[in-house]
C-alpha cells in the first residue's frame, strides 16, 4: 500500500513538532537578590488579628527573576487558621513567595 503525499506531509509535520518540543527553553533560574529592605533571617511583626498577637513573618530568601523582579520568600509563625471540618488547625505557613510590588511594606 503506497503512502500518499498527504500522509507523508502529516508525518513530516508531526516529526518536526515533536522534535521542537524537546528543544523548548528551560525555565529561567532565579538569582540571589541583594535587596535593601528585605534580607534573609529578618523577623517582622505585623498587624495581626487579635488572637494572633505574637504572629511573625520570617524572611527566608530574596531572589530575582527577569520578568517578575524581586521575589521574597517568607514563613509565617504563630498564626491560627480554623478548620471548619474539625481537622488540625495550622499555626504556620512554611513558605509563601511574593513578588516585591505585592509584598507587605513596613
Amino acid at each position: 500500500m503506497p503512502i500518499t503525499p498527504y500522509l507523508t506531509l502529516l508525518l513530516s509535520f508531526l516529526g518536526q513538532f515533536l522534535s521542537a518540543q524537546e528543544k523548548s527553553k528551560p525555565c529561567p533560574e532565579p538569582t540571589v537578590s541583594n535587596d535593601s529592605q528585605f534580607r534573609p533571617g529578618q523577623v517582622w511583626q505585623y498587624n495581626a488579628r487579635a488572637h494572633e498577637k505574637g504572629s511573625t513573618l520570617t524572611i527566608l530568601k530574596v531572589e530575582s527573576l527577569r520578568k517578575l523582579g524581586v521575589i521574597i520568600h517568607i514563613r509565617v509563625d504563630k498564626m491560627r487558621l480554623r478548620n471548619c471540618t474539625g481537622g488540625p488547625e495550622p499555626d504556620n505557613f512554611q513558605h509563601m513567595p511574593f513578588a516585591k510590588p505585592c509584598s507587605p511594606h513596613p
